[in-house]
């Protein structure tokens, strides 16, 4: 790959809110009204902008989505399709910040909604140990329909995302990454096939997943993996335990970077979407694999979002590219406590002979009591996660110990890799 995306990179050690915006010896200072009224929209009745430090008695709850601070330099756009026109991303220069994410909050329990403990056996299982977060916390207005507050929750963490990344603009970087080095020929070429989206739960009609689109009809893709970490990429509402931050930062697309040109050949990333009829499916994973032949790919690595039904789409998948030869790694997690790496998938295909597991994420922890909360009072039961808002009693008090879904700590689990946890097969 020729090189495209130059990322300048600063590593934060203090964040303070107050009344002014510098970025000076590591310290990040925000301004704090600056952040609300970034955030705010006619979707919000109320915005409140929080900073929870690594080591605090914290917890952040009913998280939406999480994201990298992150802006571009050069004057292309920010997240194309949803902060600015659509244009190729993946080239120019971006500046980011490290030890420090922005997360956003909702009023009301989303199945897919997360928490984050600052300390803890939940901080340490989290992808955010260690780590500054920038809490925004949302109120839905009245008037407001679901969808509408959940596009606004999506737009305003970029908008604040970009804004903080932008006070570091014309400080020297700590460090400077160069994405899409050109690989020495006779290595090894592989592709990543990622999956965005399952369709057994349905994007919203506004839903921006790869630039701004809501991958409704997507037939797969190929994107240059530059593409995918400078913002044409993003989580979609009901993620399944995918941030926005891993995209940006932790996916498998990243862990093939840093080996391209050395062990490698990253070729590209064929994006792909889980289809719920069996002729969207066969058409999809008969071009996902033809795209791979194109390629001349010695090899695939596959991830899958979502449950059950994006399994077949995963294994169809492995086995049309094992149809043409290429063989395939089949990246996954376990869903159901106790169980081996394998045993939980209700597809299976004889052809996935390499099978790797990101670990499980039923399994509960005992996360401390916490002396503060960021966001709404209380933590919610999956089954009390219905979209709806619910009554103000429903719910455990946040501050309270009790046992929390590896899969409900923002960051344990990703089907995408990058995360903290693995299954091993005795």
């Amino acid at each position: 790959m020729n090189a495209r995306l130059t990322i300048r990179r600063h590593t934060v050690t203090e964040v303070v809110l107050g009344n002014r915006a510098a970025f000076e010896g590591g310290v990040l200072h925000v301004d704090r009204a600056a952040l609300a009224d970034e955030a705010s929209c006619p979707e919000f009745e109320t915005v409140t902008v929080d900073v929870a430090h690594p080591g605090e008695s914290c917890r952040i709850t009913a998280v939406f989505d999480v994201a990298a601070p992150y802006a571009k330099l050069d004057g292309s756009g920010d997240f194309p399709g949803v902060l600015s026109r659509i244009e190729t991303a993946g080239r120019g220069t971006a500046t980011t910040l490290d030890g420090c994410v922005v997360s956003i909050s909702t009023d009301f329990p989303e199945r897919a909604s997360e928490t984050i403990d600052m300390s803890g056996v939940a901080a340490e299982l989290g992808a955010f140990d260690g780590m500054f977060v920038v809490a925004i916390t949302t109120k839905r207005s009245a008037e407001t329909a679901r969808e509408e507050y959940l596009r606004a929750c999506k737009v305003a963490l970029l908008r604040v995302a970009r804004r903080l990344a932008l006070i570091c603009a014309d400080s020297i970087a700590d460090h400077t990454d160069v994405v899409g080095s050109t690989a020495p020929k006779g290595l090894p070429r592989v592709a990543a096939v990622t999956m965005l989206h399952s369709h057994q739960v349905p994007s919203a009609r506004d839903e921006p997943i790869l630039y701004g689109d809501n991958v409704r009809g997507l037939l797969p893709v190929l994107l240059h993996p530059a593409e995918v970490i400078d913002g044409a990429v993003l989580a979609g509402y009901w993620s399944f335990n995918l941030e926005t931050y891993h995209i940006q930062r932790r996916s498998l697309v990243h862990e093939l970077l840093r080996r391209d040109g050395t062990e490698l050949e990253l070729v590209g990333v064929v994006a792909t979407v889980a289809y719920d009829t069996n002729e969207q499916r066969e058409r999809s994973t008969t071009m996902a694999a033809s795209l791979l032949e194109q390629l001349g790919v010695d090899g695939a690595i596959l991830t899958k979002v979502g449950g059950g039904i994006p399994q077949t789409d995963l294994m169809m998948t492995c086995d049309r590219a094992a149809e043409r030869g290429i063989p395939s790694v089949v990246l996954t997690v376990e869903a159901i406590r106790g169980a081996r790496p394998g045993e939980t998938l209700s597809v299976f295909s004889p052809r996935a002979d390499a099978l790797v597991s990101a670990g499980g994420h039923d399994v509960p922890v005992d996360a401390p009591a916490v002396e503060r909360v960021i966001g709404p009072p209380r933590v919610y039961a999956v089954a009390e996660r219905t979209g709806n808002p619910v009554g103000p009693e429903a719910g455990t008090p946040a501050t309270d110990a009790q046992p929390i879904r590896i899969s409900e700590i923002a960051g344990a689990t990703s089907q995408l890799g990058g995360t903290t946890l693995r299954s091993v097969s005795a």
